[in-house]
This record gives C-alpha cells, structure tokens and sequence, in this order.
C-alpha cells in the first residue's frame, strides 16, 4: 500500500500525551508500608515508654535521696537505651528476605523488598483474567437512567 499523508505537529516533550503521563507518575508520592506504620508505632511507644520509666527514675531516687541526682540520671539514661532492641532492624530485614524466597518459590515476581511486606498484609486480592494487579484504587460509576 502506498499513500500520502500531511501531519500537524501540536506539542512535542512534555507537552504530549506521554509527557503528560511521565510528569502525572513523577508526581506520585509514596504512602509508608503496613510494617512502616506500625514500626513508628512501636518507635514512638518504646520513646514513651523510655521517658516515662527516666521520669520514675529520677523523680522517684530524688525524693529518697537528692544526693544521688547526678547518679539517678545515669541510671535512668542508661536505662532508657536500653529499652530500645538493638537487633530489630536485622531481624526484620532477615523476616521479609525468608517472606520474598517464599514468594520466588511460588513463582510471583519481586522487584522491590516493601512490596513483600505490603502484600503480607492483604487479605483480598482483586485482579483481572491475566492476574495482573493495578493501581490499589477502586472506582465505581453510576449509570443514568
């Protein structure tokens, strides 16, 4: 087949359709992880918790003996460090290693260690006829009648 044809040329870069759908997925932020959110959650509890037992500590020694303030403050700091576990982030790191070797084995494909963790806690999962998964939004429309 021959033919010929003219072209108008309306935008180039950017300013295409594509460049339009380059800069809407720059734009996207991500959201913390299941496990991110109840890490901090723990975080900020064991800061609580730490806090609240250097408080103890000092007010409590002080009103015994206040001689022994610069020693109580030590012991409650010391303390306080304490609270916090030193191998946790090995150990998680370690959890989502074995969870993404148990998804290999079955055969799904991991490109990043957050989406193991994600999908560890999915209840439901919706995909279409070829098993692929979108964007996690639902959207509904109303016909009118």
């Amino acid at each position: 087949m021959q033919g010929r044809g003219t072209v108008l040329v309306t935008g180039t870069g950017m300013k295409t359709e594509l460049g339009k759908i380059a800069s809407a997925l720059q734009g996207v932020e991500t959201e913390p992880t299941p496990l991110q959110k109840r890490m901090s959650q723990l975080g900020n509890a064991l800061v609580t918790g730490a806090l609240i037992l250097v408080a103890i500590v000092i007010i409590g020694g002080t009103l015994f003996n206040p001689a022994l303030f610069e020693e109580l403050v030590k012991v409650s700091l010391s303390m306080a460090v304490a609270v916090v576990p030193e191998g946790l982030p090995a150990v998680i790191t370690v959890t989502l290693a074995l969870g993404t070797q148990r998804m290999v084995k079955r055969n799904a494909l991991i490109r990043k260690l957050p989406a193991v963790e994600t999908l560890g806690s999915v209840t439901t999962i919706c995909s279409d006829k070829t098993g692929t998964l979108t964007q996690t939004k639902w959207s509904f429309r109303r016909s009118h009648r």
